[in-house]
């Protein structure tokens, strides 16, 4: 894949502004240092403590609430205060989990208690820390570098420095950015769970052009949280995010009559009405995040790419 500057999207967005934006820090700030990850197989990996317990955290900007692994629960012979239970729909399967309290959690030195932990059958990670988690400050996310930082919101002002277009996903609370793929304009989640490049639901892919009967592409098995689906996989000449323009993007659609559930509504809680917001026809994913540095903030919508 080849990463360019769109000079005619890039307007008034200069390096000098780029480098102004990522060096301010505030003198207060949740955590101004840059922290290490991991990246395993395109995934943000983080060593935390589950109630002392050594595990492995993912960060994934694409899951609506924290979720801890069954599978670790039961290793460890771990007990939880229960706090009802969610709905979850996942990119291949939906299903019924519970929710626990008061779940210890130490993470980078930091002690805190996470509520309404989701518990369910993953083998990615020990523990999944998704919109709580990129919610609390401005995030930025150094992946060339494997590294990153909390920001304090005074530290960036991401109103007027902001590069991408984000929203509020509808039926969500995720965030959503606009990018442009071979002149088609659409919102994909941003989905640093996604490991791939772009997940496209099949209707829109075809409604597009954007994959037809003649495109060169490859079948390939994609694993869900308890079920897996078979996808095909091509590549897009063009696509657009913010003021770069990226060549050869690895793609994927569910392949015919498969059933997923891309860019939709991951939690159905009793009494919980997110219909704001812009229709998603996909997942942005790390073989695109791969190329930048990137400030979020999450809460606001707001987002800025920078290419080092």
């Amino acid at each position: 894949m080849h990463v360019r500057i769109n000079k005619k999207i890039i307007g008034l967005v200069t390096r000098i502004l780029c480098t102004a934006l990522l060096c301010t820090v505030a003198p207060v700030t949740l955590s101004a240092d840059w922290l290490p990850f991991r990246l395993e197989r395109g995934h943000i990996m983080v060593d935390v403590q589950v109630a002392g317990v050594p595990a492995e955290a993912m960060l994934d900007s694409g899951a609506m609430a924290n979720m801890i692994s069954n599978r670790f629960i039961e290793k460890h012979e771990l007990e939880f205060a229960r706090s009802g239970k969610v709905r979850a729909k996942g990119v291949n399967s939906v299903e019924t989990i519970p929710l626990y309290n008061n779940v210890p959690l130490s993470i980078y030195g930091v002690d805190i208690s996470l509520d309404k932990v989701a518990a369910s059958s993953f083998r990615s990670a020990d523990l999944i820390l998704g919109s709580g988690f990129f919610r609390s400050g401005i995030l930025q996310i150094d992946y060339p570098n494997s590294r990153l930082r909390f920001l304090d919101k005074k530290a960036v002002d991401l109103k007027k420095h902001a590069n991408v277009s984000m929203r509020q996903a509808s039926e969500s609370l995720l965030p959503a950015v606009e990018i442009v793929l071979q002149g088609e304009e659409t919102w994909l989640l941003f989905d640093t769970g996604n490991s791939g490049g772009l997940v496209l639901k099949r209707s829109f892919a075809l409604g597009r052009g954007l994959y037809d009967d003649n495109t060169a592409s490859e079948q390939f098995i994609a694993a869900g949280i308890n079920t897996i689906a078979t996808y095909e996989r091509f590549a897009l000449d063009s696509v657009i995010v913010g003021p770069y323009e990226l060549t050869d993007v690895v793609t994927a659609i569910p392949a015919e009559g498969q059933s997923a559930n891309i860019g939709e509504r991951q939690y159905a809680a009793t009494g919980t009405r997110l219909q704001r917001g812009v229709k998603t026809n996909g997942l942005l994913g790390y073989d695109v995040l791969k190329h930048f540095v990137i400030t979020v903030d999450y809460k606001n919508y707001r987002m800025h790419i920078h290419a080092p």
